[in-house]
């Protein structure tokens, strides 16, 4: 049995249209309003519209721009990449500054 092969192997995976990062956080908004709100209709509303606006930001961009953003920012570590915050070292001081 044959199975077909697709012809674009680097595309990225789609969750309803979406990519895992837009999904993902369309999921953090909705776990933080969850908090706030006792309905459940504005919090899909507004997870909605944060994906959606995740989506318009990310429009002509590289795939993964979420990822490297969130890492710039420091809220996310990329195993085997060096932070992106300036790290001094002293060599008098036990700390890191």
């Amino acid at each position: 049995m044959w199975a077909s092969c697709p012809t674009e192997l680097d595309a990225p995976v789609l969750v309803f249209g979406c990519e895992t990062e837009d999904l993902m956080a369309g999921s953090v908004v909705m776990v933080f309003l969850n908090f706030v709100f006792a309905s459940f209709l504005p919090i899909l509303l507004l997870s909605g519209l944060s994906v959606w606006l995740v989506r318009r930001l990310k429009k002509g961009r590289p795939p993964g721009i979420v990822v490297h953003v969130c890492h710039k920012l420091d809220l996310v570590r990329i195993p085997s990449v060096l932070p992106c915050r300036r790290i001094r070292f002293s060599p008098t001081a036990r700390e890191i500054h």
